[in-house]
């Protein structure tokens, strides 16, 4: 539980980055509030999925990577086309991938509950954690 608040507060904290941001600079702030916003929005989607998709369960963590990406991606694409500064557009949308890879593991690993998977050849697993106090 203390897990889940401590990460929680992080996104708190980098959020406020994000909405702080001057976003016409290519500078330090304005990429690590790419990726915060692109993290918070992995994670999000990746719990989203876990909770009203339980069909794509075993695949929530993926999700919750590739459609931020993607949703951003062509957002920035249309202010490519728009401003033609491709430049500093790429570099954002990277920047966004890479939060949302790392918003949509986080989640997936440390927020929600295991998930069974089915391997190809038809077998299931399960992840477990085992704790013992001294």
């Amino acid at each position: 539980m203390l897990k889940k608040k401590i990460l929680l507060g992080m996104f708190i904290l980098f959020t406020q980055l994000h909405a702080t941001s001057n976003t016409t600079n290519n500078g330090f702030n304005s990429e690590m509030s790419h990726v915060v916003g692109g993290a918070v929005a992995g994670g999000a989607v990746t719990y989203i999925v876990d909770q009203y998709f339980p069909e794509y369960a075993e695949q929530r963590a993926l999700l919750g990577f590739a459609i931020p990406s993607i949703v951003y991606a062509v957002i920035e694409g249309y202010h490519i086309a728009q401003d033609g500064n491709a430049k500093g557009q790429m570099l954002d949308i990277w920047s966004n991938t890479l939060g949302a890879a790392v918003g949509a593991a986080l989640v997936d690993d440390f927020l929600l509950a295991p998930v069974i998977k089915t391997a190809p050849d038809g077998t299931q697993s399960v992840g477990v954690q085992v704790s013992h106090s001294f």
